[in-house]
Order: structure tokens, then sequence, then C-alpha cells
């Protein structure tokens, strides 16, 4: 979990202080959410973004006010700027907002203070650092950059402080020399520049000493037994000047599934160290997501959703895994993890996910979770992604032999908890077949192909699975909502469009945490739930796009609102390949236009799945790896969505068609406009 435990004893120390420093008139700084629960009288709201690499996953947080917490240490950073009229403290100034730099993990705050805005970006990279002797520190690390955009000069105080991003933390020794800062003998940060000076003292009283210019000298070491210790180092920011600040990763962060290369028998970081800047981190992801699934709506919050979230997803998708915050089971949220990460085709987290799995299988095959549910579904839903991946011959070593274990074990009713992940294993299943053909296991595919079509037999009779039932609560359990979204596409409900919508604008546009009050506060365990995000961003997809028994169902639900917009979708894995389509409109008739590219293991010389749009034109179907069509006019009326035409009916012929002076209907590539 991003933050870290805390004993009563902490909390009480950290009371009692508050009390003492109000009698003396002192002033405490808290940090945002702490803040703002006083203030509104409510719970601390546990409102953060992860940062990391997609090398280490996350490996610190932010809060909305650039509050930065290293995940494992007991410390956090915050920025204090001193403009020409006070000090100003990001956690309690009104003038603060945040926002991600083009979707990416890169979070930027900016904060009004005369004459402008100071500017702050936080952001994980890969850094080094030599020191003196040669040796070489090289690690992942978390960056931040404050830029001054107002016209005069202001002063930045670094502050290094007892607390994490909800709650106390301690700090028992600081200490300063150049630019290096350490808290408890351990390389915290290192500055851009020297420190020109400092306030060391008592939690509580660095402020108003800072206010008062009551200073001491840049370089030196300070302790306190009782942990509550706090400094702020102070340096001058120019105008147009930008600071930068290096945190490297905690040694002491709890076991991550990902990379811990270098982290461990580097030397720290010194003065000298280098890292690429915010705008480098940024193109860095858009490159590395170029191939994602995305989709293109007429409500922009939805596509923002996904591009975001895909993002955060390659941070954070490994964290908590065996969790189960809710009435779901750690089974199927791995399967909705699963699912969502091949579908979209980030296949990184997949690696260490699906060892994760394999070191839980049991001899006869289950996959058992701590909360001794299976997740079965969910290593063959990775498998699908990882046998046909760069390192397939690997992957072949490893997985064949527990997936041809786990379509046995499914074949026989075992690992489906009791249904609910049915519609789940046939598309797992469906997809691991081709992957299967192509590592040379063809016995093993015709079996996941024979169970897969079993079971879409059984989920046409049987309907689609929910989540598990729970008594109404005020509280909102995200992952299951999700879930329920889900199974409502399936069903082609026509409340399941505006419901999709709703969750689309529930919390971050990438970040999702278990659970909501009443309010909309995060009031569960976890304040970042990547199988909440995972399962967002499936019912966003099944809005525009459905796996089906024999067929790729477009736009499942459709709404008066969309009439006349254009809609796009690529990069969607599929059992297939990779689908892409677009909906362009000639009048009051909608035209289709698609194309797949086959994926691995998939014969291309085959026919192609079918395609019906039952919400857009219920009569219609076609079959074909490229193709376009003219629907009828629906005219601008609410269309209530209904089920697919039955699979084993016959086709229509669409043949290409023109309207008017149009321009003929092309099939969709990657990149295209479709204009």
């Amino acid at each position: 979990m991003a933050n870290t435990s805390h004993s009563a004893e902490q909390h009480e120390q950290h009371e009692q202080h508050e009390q003492a420093e109000h009698a003396q008139g002192h002033r405490l700084v808290e940090p945002y959410a702490l803040a703002r629960a006083a203030a509104n009288n409510s719970r601390v709201a546990r409102l953060w973004s992860p940062l990391g690499t997609i090398d280490a996953g996350a490996i610190a947080d932010s809060d909305p006010a650039g509050l930065v917490h290293m995940r494992g240490e007991t410390w956090s950073l915050d920025w204090w700027i001193g403009a020409e009229d006070r000090w100003h403290y990001p956690s309690s100034d009104a003038a603060v907002r945040q926002r991600r730099i083009g979707d990416s993990p890169v979070l930027e705050t900016a904060m009004r203070v005369p004459g402008g805005d100071i500017i702050q970006r936080a952001f994980g990279v890969r850094a080094t650092s030599t020191a003196p002797d040669g040796s070489v520190w090289d690690d992942s690390a978390v960056v931040i950059e404050i830029e001054n955009l107002t016209a005069v000069p202001v002063a930045l105080a670094v502050a290094l402080r007892p607390f994490v991003l909800d709650g106390p933390g301690a700090v028992s020794s600081l200490s300063s020399l150049g630019s290096v800062l350490s808290v408890d003998g351990r390389v915290a940060a290192v500055l851009s520049k020297a420190v020109a000076r400092r306030v060391v003292g008592e939690l509580g009283t660095v402020a108003p000493c800072l206010e008062q210019a009551d200073d001491e000298d840049p370089n030196g070491s300070v302790s306190r037994p009782d942990g509550l210790l706090e400094g702020a180092f102070v340096v001058a920011l120019p105008h147009t000047a930008v600071v930068r600040i290096l945190l490297p990763r905690s040694t002491r962060a709890a076991g991550s599934t990902r990379s811990r290369k270098g982290s461990t028998n580097s030397p720290s970081p010194t003065s000298h160290w280098e890292a690429p800047d915010a705008a480098a981190i940024e193109a860095g992801w858009a490159a590395h997501t170029k191939g994602a699934a995305r989709v293109e709506l007429p409500d922009a919050a939805l596509e923002q959703v996904v591009a975001s979230s895909e993002r955060v997803l390659l941070l954070a998708a490994t964290d908590d895994f065996f969790a189960t915050p809710g009435p779901s089971t750690a089974a199927v949220r791995a399967a909705e993890l699963c699912d969502a990460l091949v579908r979209v085709g980030v296949t990184e987290p997949l690696g260490p996910v699906a060892r994760a799995l394999l070191g839980s299988q049991r001899l006869g095959g289950s996959v058992r979770m701590p909360d001794r549910s299976d997740a079965t579904v969910a290593l063959i839903h990775a498998a699908a992604a990882l046998l046909c991946a760069k390192q397939q011959e690997m992957w072949a070593e490893e997985l064949v032999g527990p997936v041809a274990k786990a379509i046995h074990r499914l074949s026989k009713g075992n690992g489906l908890e009791g249904g609910s992940l049915l519609r789940s294993a046939a598309v797992a299943l469906g997809r691991v077949a081709p992957s299967l053909r192509v590592v040379g296991q063809p016995e093993v595919a015709d079996a996941a192909e024979e169970l897969c079509s079993k079971f879409w037999k059984s989920v046409g009779l049987t309907g689609p699975a929910t989540s598990i039932d729970v008594q109404p609560s005020p509280e909102r359990w995200l992952f299951s909502e999700g879930l329920d979204l889900r199974a409502a596409m399936a069903s082609s409900q026509g409340t399941a469009l505006s419901r999709i919508l709703e969750l689309s604008r529930i919390g971050d546009q990438a970040v999702l945490p278990d659970c909501v009050d009443a309010q909309g506060l995060a009031c569960g365990e976890m304040a970042i739930d990547p199988a909440a995000i995972a399962v967002r961003v499936a019912a966003i997809l099944d809005l525009v796009l459905i796996e089906d028994a024999q067929s790729l169902v477009i736009l499942p639900a459709f709404t008066e609102a969309w009439f006349g917009a254009s809609i796009e979708a690529h990069g969607l894995r599929t059992r297939w390949g990779v689908a892409s389509f677009a909906i362009r409109w000639h009048g009051e008739r909608p035209a289709v236009i698609w194309e797949i590219i086959p994926g691995p293991g998939v014969d291309p010389e085959g026919e192609g799945p079918l395609f019906t749009a039952p919400a857009l034109d219920p009569n219609w179907s076609a079959r074909g790896w490229t193709g376009d069509a003219l629907l009828t006019a629906i005219g601008p009326v609410v269309v209530t969505p209904t089920q697919a035409a039955p699979t084993q009916a016959a086709p229509t012929q669409a043949a290409p068609t023109q309207a008017g002076a149009g321009s003929p209907l092309v099939a969709p590539r990657e990149g295209d406009s479709f204009t």
C-alpha cells in the first residue's frame, strides 16, 4: 500500500504536539489530506497519484498539492514558496491546481503567488550519479522540478517532514551538506543547487521561524529521538529559473514484483546526477503506449480515462495484487485486471503478475489466492499475451505446463467462482488458443478452443454474471460497480451507458480508490486500486466493442446525444487480432468501417470474425477482416439497445457504399484520422 502504517502511540504524540503548539501560538502546516479533513470536519480523504517507472513500478505518490511520499519511507517532501507578500504553502493555499501532462504519470502542480505561477512537476525517472571515487549510482527515482514563472525572484523551501500522505510519520535526524539532504542517515533528496539557508526543528516550529527569517547555517545535522523533526532547506529561485530535486527510491519499500536492479548494491546519489526532464519523460510515455488501445468518443472524458488509466496501470498494476477489499474475491479481481491489460495491449505488468500466479499454483492446477479463491482464469488471460510476446520462448518454458493444467481444471468446472467467471474464462480460452499454436502446442490449443466453445454456449444459457450481491450501503465498492457495469453492457441494458459515464467522473480520470462514501470521498484501504481502474477501462471498452461467442459487437449501447458524432476505436485486442473501427454519418445513416489485423497464431486466410451493431442496426451483420457498410437510417431519437442477432444466423452481405458526393469508405489503420 502507498501509505505507511503507524502505531497509536505515534498518532497520540502528534495530537499532543498539536495541542501544545496551539497553546504556544505555533502553527502546523499540515499535508493536503489532513488540512482538508480538519477544515471540513470530515474523515481524511485518501487521494493521490502514483509516480515511478515501467521497470520499477510505482515508487512514490503525490497528493493534489504536490507533496511527494516515497513508498516505504516515514517522511515526505513538500515545497514552500517565499513570495513578495508572504510564505505560500500548497497544502493550504486556495490558488493551487494540478493536472497530468499528456495523460502521463507526470504531475504538474501550479500555485498562484503575486506576479504569476510557481510550477512544480513530479515524475519517475531512471537516473544516474557518479561519486568522486568513480562509483556509479543507477536506479529509479523521482525528480521534482520547480519553475518560477513570475516576474520576480522568490525563495524555495524544500521541506522534509514527518508525515506520510494521510497521517503522521517520523523523522529522527536531518542533515544537509551542500545540495545533499539526508533523513535518518540515508540520502533523501539531492538538489540541483546548494542550500543557502535552513530551518530545522520540532514539528510546527519551522514555518514560523522561516517566516521570521530565523534561519541557520546551511550545513549540519540535527536529531530528535521522538521522531518529530522537520526541516526547510532554502534556495533562491530567480525569474524563469528551475530547481530540480532528485529523490532516490527507498530500499525499505515493501517487496515489489518489479525490478529492483541497482537499488541495493549501488552507492547513494551525490550532487553530480543526471536525469531526463519532464518533457522527455512525457514523450517517452507517449511513445511507449503508442500501440495501446485508444478510443475517440463524443464524451471526451471516456477517452481520457482510457488513455490515462493505461499509463497508470503500467506503473501500478501489480500493487496490492493479492488484496481483497470489498465483496469481490481476489480471483475475480485478478481476472479482470489481466483481461484489461491484455485487451488494451499493456503487457509489461503481465510478466510479474504471471509469476505471482505461478507461485500460487498447486499441484492439482488451482491458483490459490490468499482468500482461498482460485485465480486460474487470470493465469490464462496473462498467458494469452505472454506466449506471443517478445520473450515467448522463455514464457513457453514457464507457462505451457501450468496453462495445460489450468485448462484441464476449468474443464472439470473448477476455478470459475461458481460461474461468475464463466464469460471471462471463455474470452481467455479463445485468446490463449492461437498463442499456444505459436509456441508449438496444437493439442493444448485444441483443448482450449473446445472448452471455449462449450463455455460460450453456457454463457448464452445463463446470461452474463455480475459481481457478488451486497446489502445496500452508503459505501460504494468501485470494482464491484465496474463489474456490474460490464455485465449490464454484455446484456445491452439501456441504463449501462449513463452509468459508465457516471463512473468515469468518480475520482481522478486515471486513478480510482477501492471505495468511496456518499460524498465521493475515498474511504477504503486502497487509495489506488488497480483492479478498479482496470474494470472501469474494460467497461468503457465494452461500450465500444464487445467480444461475443462468434462475433464482435460494435457499440452495444447508443444514446441520442451521440447522433451524428464520429466514433473511433484503435488497437483493441481480441482473439482474432487487433481490431479498429470507425463510425461516420451520411445524413441519418451511420457508416461502419472496420479492420482486424490477424494476431499471432490466427489464420489470416480464414473468413474472419462476424460483426454486428445491434444498437445502430439490429438487422445488420457482416464478416471479414476488413470492410465497410452503410447502415439503416436511425434518426436523432433514443435507440434502445437490443441483444445481438444469433451468431448462427447467416450474415448479410455488406457491400461498399457511397452516399452522394462522399468519398468511398476505406478500411481504417492505426493512426488514420478517418476523415
